[in-house]
C-alpha cells in the first residue's frame, strides 16, 4: 500500500490527488476482507484460506509488476483484501502455538505490524537505486515466503499440542 501511490503517479500517469484518494480502495479492500473473513473463517480451512491469499496477493502485486499501468495499479490496491486475511492468520497461529506466553506474544506482533515500516523502507531503498518497477519484486517475494510458511508451518505443532485441523 505504502508504494502505490508512486507506482499510481508514476507508472499510472494519475494525478497526486487522484493517486492518493484511491489509495482508499485497498483500506477499503483491508476492511472488507476482514469482515467477510471474520464471518466465514469458522466454516472455513484456514490453512488453505493463508495459503491462497498469501499466492493470490503474489499473482496481483506481479500483475501489477509486469502491466505497470493503471489497470496494474487498480490491481496492486486489491492486495488489501489479502493483506486484511493475512494477518489475523498469522496473530492466531501464533498465539496458539504458545498459548502460555500469548501477552508476549502478542505484544511482539503487534510491535512487528506497527514495524511494518522496514518494508516499505526497504521497498524505498530499492526504487532509489534500481527503479519503482523492480522494487515491486520485493513484497512477491514475500507473498511467496508466506506461502511457503503456510504450507510447511501452518500445519505442524509442538510437541504436547494436538495438530489443528483442517477446518481451524
Amino acid at each position: 500500500g505504502t508504494s502505490a501511490v508512486k507506482y499510481l503517479t508514476t507508472l499510472a500517469g494519475w494525478s497526486m490527488d487522484r493517486a492518493m484518494s484511491s489509495v482508499a480502495i485497498y483500506w477499503g479492500g483491508a476492511m472488507i476482507g476482514r469482515v467477510i473473513f471474520g464471518a466465514i473463517a469458522h466454516r472455513i480451512s484456514i490453512i488453505h484460506a493463508f495459503i491462497v491469499m498469501s499466492t493470490t496477493s503474489a499473482l496481483l502485486v506481479l500483475v501489477a509488476f509486469l502491466l505497470g499501468n493503471a489497470v496494474g495499479g487498480y490491481v496492486l490496491l486489491l492486495t488489501g483484501l489479502g493483506n486484511a486475511i493475512l494477518y489475523p492468520i498469522i496473530f492466531s497461529r501464533s498465539l496458539s502455538i504458545m498459548p502460555e506466553r500469548a501477552s508476549t506474544a502478542s505484544a511482539v506482533l503487534v510491535m512487528a505490524g506497527i514495524g511494518g515500516a522496514v518494508i516499505p523502507w526497504l521497498q524505498a531503498l530499492i526504487i532509489d537505486y534500481v527503479g519503482l518497477r523492480a522494487s515491486f519484486i520485493l513484497p512477491i517475494g514475500l507473498y511467496v515466503s508466506l506461502a511457503l510458511w503456510g504450507v510447511l508451518s501452518l500445519q505442524q505443532t509442538r510437541p504436547g499440542v494436538s495438530a489443528p485441523s483442517l477446518t481451524d
